[in-house]
């Protein structure tokens, strides 16, 4: 009865009208685009003087940065702004914002294009079953409709490293289209093939990450929209509030990442509610911050298969004993096989090959969540195999014991 006397105070409480803090929590979400944007006055006029000249010829930008500098909220706010300008002047235009992350094959990627040209009363275009060159043939036909065609490949490497760039060479030779890739990472076009990457003839816009005063200034302007007043105790005198710049400062000193801020004011804003404090104080953030960290790991872990989450936990579980070499920790890997099987036995699971493994840790370090290091050790000892973690051990264990 405890637990369920719990779970109805919590569902009154979030249904009882009046009580919630927010009043457009939606605001503190990353997916979110604000009415204005702070600090990218440069890269917004910029990015509109590219976009403004794709309705008379085609051209072709890649946006680079690093992560939660604004590339992508920047996109957003300006092609559904030309779209809708250049129809009020009775241009045909047609935008459309695609996260690879979320549609990564070329079948994909084609398909979601099409199906934003297509009339309403077109069938839906499948992602399987077609030849390529059956998307190529749909996609000039819907391309010759419009005065212009932008389409924004987001995280644009992705495909790109798995060998599906094909989807770009067709964007580029679609009449009347031009392309807009978004990535951090600033070499992505050299892995393309020498005859696309002549074709795209790229112009790149560079982002900065943000510093201290604008991070504080999109924390506080979504503090001001996503909670009702008195909730966040800005000074009087329009001072700066030290629990929103305190956020500010810690993510300055990351990597000037907006992403990061925002997900630490909408966790603080949970904890809020959830009485622990009455206002974004240094303990609130502090607390706020382990949420975020263990959350991003459980979410990471989560996707994994059983025994990838196998693997990584024998990783972890040795990295704990492990002794430095060449000052850093550093696992064996002949040692955290060996462990896999033996946490695999114990749970009564088929206990995969070697080979299978060695491509989960491939998967691991494409995360980012490991280094491999053979290094010589001289004699008989050969070369064998190290695996540095690059996390957290402790919350990684948490994580997974989570999941």
């Amino acid at each position: 009865m405890g637990v369920q006397a719990n779970l109805d105070q919590i569902f009154e409480k979030a249904l009882t009208q009046g009580k919630t803090i927010y009043k457009n929590k939606e605001a503190l979400e990353l997916k979110w685009t604000p009415p204005r944007l702070i600090g990218r006055d440069r890269e917004l006029e910029a990015l509109g003087q590219h976009v403004s000249r794709m309705i008379d010829t085609q051209r072709n930008i890649s946006i680079l940065g690093t992560i939660g500098c604004g590339k992508t909220v920047c996109v957003k706010y300006v092609l559904p702004r030309f779209e809708k300008k250049a129809q009020a002047f009775g241009k045909k235009v047609k935008t459309i914002y695609i996260s690879c992350h979320d549609v990564p094959s070329t079948s994909d990627i084609l398909a979601y294009i099409l199906n934003r040209l297509k009339k309403p009363d077109e069938r839906k275009i499948p992602n399987r079953g077609w030849y390529q060159a059956m998307y190529v043939e749909k996609l000039e036909s819907y391309a010759e409709r419009f005065d212009a065609v932008i389409i924004c490949l987001d995280e644009v490497d992705i495909p790109v490293e798995r060998g599906y760039d094909g989807v770009i060479r067709t964007i580029v030779e679609t009449p009347n289209t031009s392309l807009v890739t978004i990535s951090n990472k600033p070499n992505w076009y050299e892995k393309l093939d020498p005859r696309i990457e002549s074709r795209l003839q790229l112009r790149e816009l560079h982002f900065d990450s943000y510093d201290v005063p604008a991070l504080y200034s999109i924390l506080e302007d979504r503090a001001r929209i996503a909670f009702k007043d008195g909730i966040i105790k800005f000074p009087p005198g329009g001072g700066q509030h030290e629990g929103l710049f305190n956020i500010a400062k810690i993510c300055y000193d990351v990597a000037g990442d907006a992403r990061s801020a925002i997900e630490l004011l909408r966790a603080s804003g949970e904890l809020l509610e959830q009485g622990y404090d009455t206002d974004i104080t240094p303990k609130l953030i502090e607390k706020a911050r382990k949420e975020v960290e263990v959350a991003g790991f459980v979410k990471q872990i989560g996707g994994l298969a059983l025994h990838q989450k196998f693997l990584l936990y024998a990783i972890c579980e040795l990295a704990k004993l492990a002794k430095p070499t060449s000052g850093k920790m550093y696992v064996p890997l002949s040692k955290a096989l060996q462990l896999y099987k033996s946490i695999a036995a114990k749970k009564g699971k088929e206990i995969l090959t070697d080979r299978r493994l060695r491509t989960y840790l491939d998967q691991f370090e494409m995360y980012g969540f490991i280094e491999r290091k053979t290094i010589s050790e001289g004699g008989r000892k050969g070369r064998p195999t190290y695996i540095k973690p690059l996390f957290d051990v402790k919350k990684c264990l948490e994580a997974l014991e989570e999941s």
